[in-house]
């Protein structure tokens, strides 16, 4: 998911927004300033180096500006701002930045928008980026390769142009997995393009497509959030429950075998609880539910998952917090997780390498450990 209205504290700082790259970590404070960590070789942190953080570094944006979402692709990451503008950053060798070239960008630089409309979401896949303007448009740009930009055509846009939705319907929540891009219409459905060989898509076959395609939900239900893996896509519907589609080599659709589905599947869940919250890493998924409890499944070589082991879960698991603590945020990388928690904490598990998990070191977590303190 993309749009997030947590608040969440870091050592006296409130954090409002998270997202998980790859290999690096983005967050939102209530300033509206914006910080990242982890892997930076592409500039994709925004700091105007090429230099990896193992602590939260803050992101380079317009003087007076404020940022209000984010998102984050493989490489490279995306912020709106208070104005309406889009700014992106990091790996850009096939437009994915959206600014009308193919040059890597270690400082966040304005992405082209239609004269006169205002961005409110953007979110980031391998190589493409999507944008939700005010007007209930959709905008891509980036890699095409298998029509995940949502154009009818398989080319490369270095600048976001129009996605082809249904005619009249709004995108109100958009999502970018690795090769696919997800959308929630005005009409409660959701909608899905791009590359669909595990059945990510969730449209009952394995057929890419070059414009969006009606997911195939439980009748009579409404799609309110939306998550995009590598190849695989999460959906909670207006009764709580989630369902799950794609790769599940894993396990990461959290049904309780590791066959691929290309008919959205739902995730097994405990009793009595509804899910307020998902997001999908590279090969694992999160689930925030309405008790506070966190739950994870699919890979963990890395301790991704937050559940004390390496062994990879085909039906969702508890998440090893802090005694007493409630999540209320979750977000997937492709080897990490963050979890904001209601005490005002963020939290990270898994790979930690370039520093992605922002605890000022590069040691691998299994359990969720406590973002090191964010300093202007």
């Amino acid at each position: 998911m993309i749009v997030r209205h947590t608040m969440v504290r870091i050592d006296g700082k409130k954090v409002i927004r998270e997202r998980a790259g790859e290999y690096h970590s983005l967050f939102i404070l209530d300033d509206g300033s914006a910080y990242a960590c982890g892997l930076n070789t592409s500039g994709q942190l925004g700091i105007g180096n090429t230099t990896n953080q193992r602590t939260p570094a803050k992101v380079i944006l317009p003087t007076g500006r404020k940022a209000i979402e984010i998102g984050a692709g493989y490489n490279h990451s995306l912020f709106t701002l208070d104005d309406g503008s889009a700014y992106t950053c990091g790996s850009n060798s096939y437009g994915q930045l959206g600014i009308g070239n193919t040059t890597d960008q270690s400082t966040p630089q304005k992405v082209t928008l239609p004269t006169g409309r205002k961005a409110v979401a953007a979110d980031g896949g391998d190589q493409h980026s999507l944008f939700a303007l005010d007007d209930g448009s959709a905008y891509a740009c980036g890699s095409n390769a298998w029509g995940q930009l949502g154009v009818e055509s398989y080319d490369n846009q270095l600048t976001p142009v129009k996605v082809t939705l249904p005619i009249g319907r709004k995108a109100i929540e958009i999502g970018a997995g690795y090769t696919h891009s997800l959308f929630i219409l005005d009409d409660d459905n959701a909608y899905a393009c791009g590359h669909n060989g595990p059945g990510q898509l969730g449209i009952g076959n394995t057929t890419h497509q070059r414009t969006p395609a009606k997911v195939i939900l439980p009748t009579g239900r409404k799609a309110i959030e939306i998550g995009a893996g590598r190849a695989h896509s999460l959906f909670i519907l207006d009764d709580g429950s989630a369902y799950a589609s794609g790769v599940n080599r894993f396990g990461q659709l959290g049904i309780g075998n590791t066959t691929d589905q290309s008919t959205p599947q739902k995730v097994t869940l405990p009793t009595g609880r509804k899910v307020i919250a998902v997001d999908a890493g590279d090969q694992h998924s999160l689930f925030i539910l309405d008790d506070g409890s966190a739950y994870t499944c699919g890979s963990n070589n890395s301790g991704q998952l937050g559940t004390g082991n390496m062994t990879d879960q085909p039906t969702p698991l508890k998440v090893t917090l802090p005694i007493d603590r409630k999540a209320i945020g979750a977000s997937g990388g492709g080897l990490h997780s963050l979890f904001l928690l209601g005490d005002d904490s963020a939290y990270a598990s898994g790979l930690n390498n370039s520093g992605q998990l922002g605890t000022g070191n590069t040691t691998l977590q299994l359990t969720p450990v406590a973002v090191a303190e964010i300093r202007d």
